[in-house]
């Protein structure tokens, strides 16, 4: 009767605390705590460097988080147009459980988190440049609201 206390105990804990990370999965700062959200800093006038890092979301919407974040803070500086220059992707796996033993036989739950992180070094344009791809932020930024349902 205890071992089973203790197991449903285990798992409800364990249950909290998945459901608490569940909120590192919106775009939003970064938070130190969870080290999740976007970061920038100017590196000159006209060159930044971008980063998103996220929870159990998908590399390709950590792309897009970053890319969103990259268009606001071009456009908040005066800028219409940025190209990026590097781009670096990675994606961290952290794995949680529990295990509990009890006369040669064994139950557990186990569980793994992907962290996808990518970070970016761009360069804005106030006007569109006659050679090169850039990214318009006027188009950017409110198409990636769109896709994830974000307010402005």
């Amino acid at each position: 009767m205890l071992i089973n206390t203790l197991r449903l105990l285990s798992i409800s804990f364990l249950s909290l605390l998945f459901a608490g990370c569940s909120t590192g999965r919106s775009y939003h700062a970064f938070d130190s705590y969870w080290s999740l959200g976007y970061n920038d800093t100017r590196m000159g006038d006209d060159i930044w460097s971008v980063s998103y890092r996220g929870y159990e979301i998908s590399q390709g919407e950590a792309n897009d988080y970053a890319l969103l974040r990259a268009a606001e803070v071009t456009a908040a500086a005066g800028y219409r147009y940025f190209s990026v220059v590097n781009e670096q992707n990675s994606t961290s796996t952290t794995a949680v459980g529990t295990f509990n033993a009890y006369q040669g036989t064994g139950s557990g739950f186990m569980s793994s988190t992907s962290y996808p992180e990518v970070r970016l070094s761009i360069r804005a344009f106030k006007v569109k440049p006659a050679d090169g791809a850039v990214l318009d932020n006027q188009y950017l930024a409110p198409a990636i609201r769109k896709k994830y349902g974000l307010k402005e």
